[in-house]
């Protein structure tokens, strides 16, 4: 199984912002203990609003698995709090 990156365009909600970037660092364990391997949030440099989500997972099965489940459905009702996002985009990671 090859790990797999999933990576997400993030609108965080104006005067939210810190509060979306201490959401993501504070959930994070949960995603890891359902087999995310690591997580980097970036931020454009021309566009200081861009910011990409990007994680990466053990496996697309182990991604699907969390996203298919409870856990992940409540924190998808707290990110609304916080952010808006476009579609998901998933790759295989290559090296």
């Amino acid at each position: 199984m090859a790990e797999v990156a999933i990576v997400r365009r993030v609108f965080l909600l104006p005067g939210r912002e810190a509060d979306a970037l201490a959401w993501l660092h504070h959930t994070e364990p949960l995603r890891r203990a359902a087999g995310q391997t690591r997580q980097f949030v970036v931020r454009g440099l021309i566009d200081s609003h861009e910011y990409q989500w990007i994680q990466f997972w053990r496996s697309y099965e182990a991604y699907d698995t969390w996203r298919r489940g409870p856990t992940r459905a409540d924190l998808n009702d707290q990110r609304g709090r916080f952010m808006t996002h476009e579609p998901t985009r998933a790759y295989d990671v290559v090296e």
